[in-house]
């Protein structure tokens, strides 16, 4: 393996600019036609056709362990593990981790089987074939699991919608393909990672559809610049080092997405030194963004950027777009004044740009949207950036903030607060389509959606484990629908043999969309009867079949299955409500007689085997 290289220096977000805007444009104003990313309007209501991303895999280099075995681990006590394997990003480890063993991961890596969460490389000590960890991990902690951005068959965006630069990078991630656009100046970019295949390919296990390019090509686009996609380079150094130099000799700016970060597979900056060019920073003290590298080759400027979609999308507006509207002579992005709908806690040392969603009250307010850098449904979902200052330690719910939105923003006429799932999403797209009203969808805990519905004159979904839950003060229930619960088998025979007690199966735990209280209940009933060893950990219904075909296990924690036989356990019930106040709203009736039409109900019933509807 090639040496690792830690970041150990970070400079300012304004001396990184200072360094970028010096840069010079050598490129000629050429016309040319490549992957088109924005501008355009889908003709077809767009639905996920796999989940995003199809497997859990590790966000950080580290190792890949059982949180349970670092309990108690830091600086004076650490815990020592097992080395039992070592995995690059696109490899699959083909065996379950028991207790007390760890695997080696880079960035991107498929979570081995057994492993529920991931220990960075800064916070570990290698000897021998033992890992000392100085760190506890929780479960989940630097890992983005499966269908964390969107399951397979909810909906992207419906048919009427102009395709912006967010939903590019969604249509990529569903396997949608064809984008194309126009440039000027001309910026070539590339992605990195042996791991990616191009949308509208079969996607192989431990491989995910390549997004970042087609996101960074419709930036490109709506500043008026040309752009062509150079392609998917594996990391491989001399493929990697052939295709900058071909692409330097006709582009006059480059941009490369992954092999950004500090790992042994991450070749991005080391092309620099192979083509004799200069690189002029590599880490910068801001978040998302952290591992941004800039520099010049032939005396044209290369940016590296990162490979996590959030990353990708933030650091390309902080660092590549200033450059290019100085090219362009553009104009700078408008913003706006919001207070803030919750505490939050910034990045400490570093400058943060927040993706927010927007509401309108008596003054514009915006809810922090949480989650990984690797999420691009965060890109999409998101309706502008609010950046904090790198000295801020924390911001109190009322303060005011400065918010740059996207160029196609806008504020729904309602907002729905709580829990959400493909059920909800395919209802709020059929309002979107038939053009009634515009829903938007915030997922929260209970008390806190409770209190923002009641707060903004939002609606409100709650999950539970029985039917006809006490309603919330103030409140009527819409539409109420159950989903159920419980183990999947490969086969009868399984079933029956572990239903008389003749066998204590592996399972694996599938958590997705599950609200934790329901997936307990599940648990205690199932400890009543047997013993059940948990040694896998899957997110979606999709990736903990794949490991039940794939013989990691006799049975799963999932949704009930068309074809496969089940034993149910527990139902989630879920709640549609909306305030006392607001029952006499169009949109409010809209609502229920969307619920009230049978055809959508059919066609709602038809995609969801494991749904109960009213």
């Amino acid at each position: 393996m090639p040496e690792r290289k830690i970041f150990r220096e970070l400079i300012s977000v304004d001396e990184a600019l200072d360094i970028i805007l010096s840069a010079t444009y050598h490129g000629d104003k050429l016309e040319r036609t490549v992957l088109e990313a924005s501008g355009h309007v889908s003709a077809e209501n767009v639905y996920a056709r796999s989940d995003s991303p199809p497997f859990s895999r590790s966000e950080m280099d580290g190792y890949a362990v059982r949180s349970l075995d670092t309990v108690g681990a830091d600086e004076l006590t650490p815990v020592r593990l097992k080395v039992v394997g070592r995995i690059e990003a696109d490899q699959l480890f083909d065996a379950v981790v028991e207790p007390g063993g760890a695997v080696e991961v880079a960035t991107g890596s498929p979570m081995p089987v057994g492993c529920d969460a991931v220990v960075r490389v800064e916070d570990t000590r290698e000897e021998g074939d033992e890992v000392h960890v100085f760190r506890a991990v929780r479960s989940f902690h630097n890992t983005l699991e499966a269908g964390r951005d969107f399951a397979r068959g909810d909906i992207l965006f419906w048919k009427g919608r102009r395709i912006t630069p967010a939903r590019v990078a969604a249509l990529c991630a569903a396997g949608v393909s064809k984008l194309k656009v126009h440039r000027k100046p001309l910026v070539g970019i590339l992605s990195t990672g042996s791991e990616l295949v191009e949308p509208g390919s079969e996607l192989a296990r431990g491989k995910i559809y390549e997004s970042n390019s087609q996101m960074l090509l419709s930036s490109v686009e709506q500043l008026g610049a040309d752009a062509r996609f150079l392609g998917i380079v594996e990391d491989e150094m001399s493929e990697l080092t052939a295709t900058v130099k071909a692409a330097l000799s006709q582009c006059d700016c480059v941009l490369l997405s992954g092999g950004s970060s500090a790992g042994r597979g991450d070749l991005a900056y080391r092309v620099f030194e192979k083509l004799g060019g200069e690189i002029q920073f590599h880490g910068v003290a801001v978040r998302p963004g952290k591992p941004t590298g800039f520099g010049l080759i032939f005396g044209k400027p290369v940016f590296v950027l990162s490979g996590n979609p959030m990353s990708c999308y933030v650091t390309f507006r902080l660092f590549v777009e200033p450059l290019l509207r100085k090219w362009l002579d553009n104009r700078a992005r408008r913003r706006f004044e919001a207070v803030l709908s919750k505490r939050h806690f910034p990045a400490r040392g570093r400058r943060e740009f927040l993706p927010v969603k927007l509401i309108s009250d008596d003054v514009m307010t915006v809810f922090p949207l949480g989650g990984s850098s690797g999420a691009i449904s965060r890109v999409l979902e998101a309706d502008g950036t609010v950046e904090i200052p790198r000295e801020t330690e924390h911001l109190y719910e009322g303060t005011k903030v400065q918010v740059e939105p996207k160029e196609e923003y806008s504020v729904p006429d309602l907002f729905l607060f709580g829990y959400s799932d493909e059920v909800l999403q395919r209802c709020v797209g059929e309002m979107w389509r038939r053009k009634e009203v515009r829903i938007g969808l915030l997922e929260e805990g209970s008390s806190e959606a409770v209190s923002d519905a009641t707060r903004f004159n939002g609606l409100v979904a709650l999950p539970s484990a029985a039917a006809g839950q006490v309603l919330p003060e103030g409140f009527n229930t819409i539409t109420e629908y159950s989903k159920s619960f419980g183990l999947a088998f490969p086969t009868r025979e399984i079933k029956s043999s572990f239903e008389r007690g003749q066998i204590s199966p592996t399972g694996l735990k599938c958590v997705s969309r599950i609200p934790w209280s329901i997936e307990g209940e599940a648990q205690t009933q199932l400890s009543r009867n047997t013993e059940l060893n948990l040694l896998g950990y899957a997110s979606t219904e999709d990736e903990a079949l794949w490991m039940l075909d794939n013989g990691y296990c006799e049975c799963a924690f999932t949704y009930r299955t068309r074809d496969r036989p089940f034993l149910e356990l527990a139902r989630i019930h879920v709640q549609l409500m909306a305030p006392v106040d607001l029952e006499d709203l169009p949109a409010v009736s809209a609502l229920r007689n969307l619920w009230s039409d049978e055809a959508f109900s059919r066609n709602v019933a038809s995609r969801f085997p494991y749904l109960s509807l009213p």
